[in-house]
C-alpha cells in the first residue's frame, strides 16, 4: 500500500458531529494515562492533539509540525462536558474509550 493511501482521511461520526482522522506512520506519544475532562462550548471549534506532543493537552499547540500528524478538529452542537483522550490510543478520537487502562499505556514513561 502506498504512503498516500495510508494517509487517506477516515470520517468518524459521533455525538452529532464529524471529525477527520488521518492515518500516518508517525509515532504517537502517550501524553497522559487518564482522560481530560473538558467543558466545551456550543459550536466552538476545537483541535484535539492527536500526536501527544502538545504542551497544552488535550488541545493542539502546533507541536505536531513535521510529524505528518494533524489535530482532530471537532465542535459540539450543544455545550457540555466531555472526556477527551489523553493517551492518544482511542478508537473514537477525540473521545476517551478506556484505552488508557491497557497495560501498554500504564507502563509507558511520560
Amino acid at each position: 500500500m502506498s504512503w498516500l493511501a495510508r494517509c487517506r482521511p477516515l470520517v468518524v461520526q459521533g455525538l452529532s458531529q464529524q471529525v477527520q482522522v488521518r492515518k500516518t506512520m508517525a509515532t504517537v506519544m502517550i501524553a497522559a494515562k487518564s482522560p481530560f475532562k473538558m467543558s466545551c462550548e456550543e459550536n466552538k471549534p476545537y483541535g484535539w492533539c492527536s500526536c501527544g506532543r502538545s504542551k497544552k493537552q488535550p488541545l493542539c499547540d502546533g507541536a505536531h509540525k513535521g510529524t505528518g500528524l494533524r489535530p482532530v478538529r471537532f465542535k459540539l452542537d450543544k455545550a457540555k462536558e466531555v472526556m477527551l483522550c489523553g493517551c492518544k490510543q482511542t478508537k473514537i478520537p477525540p473521545y476517551c474509550d478506556g484505552s488508557h487502562k491497557g497495560q501498554h499505556v500504564q507502563d509507558a514513561k511520560i
